[in-house]
């Protein structure tokens, strides 16, 4: 089969409490961008993952979120904007 060109995420707040920001972690996977935690475990980066490494083309996420997700996980979003932004900039 063929991979997509773009598939779209709901962000909800309380799901993303529960499942440790499992769809978030789907967002940045998708669109080949990976976190990069300090030494402390926390993350504070993300970082593009090699098209080489990666093995398949980038896939465009659309998301919409919660207003509980985007009042609550505001470094979340931060983090999240920054790797889209990566991977849309990126020399490809």
């Amino acid at each position: 089969g063929a991979y997509p060109e773009s598939i779209a995420f709901t962000l909800w707040g309380t799901d993303n409490i529960k499942t440790y920001g499992e769809s978030l972690a789907q967002v940045l996977a998708l669109a080949g961008v990976r976190p990069v935690a300090d030494s402390l475990g926390r993350v504070n980066k993300v970082e593009l993952i090699p098209l080489e490494e990666l093995g398949r083309p980038r896939i465009d996420v659309v998301v919409s979120c919660s207003g509980v997700f985007r009042d609550l996980f505001i470094n979340q979003m931060n983090l999240m904007d920054r790797g889209i932004k990566m991977a849309a900039e990126a020399d490809e």
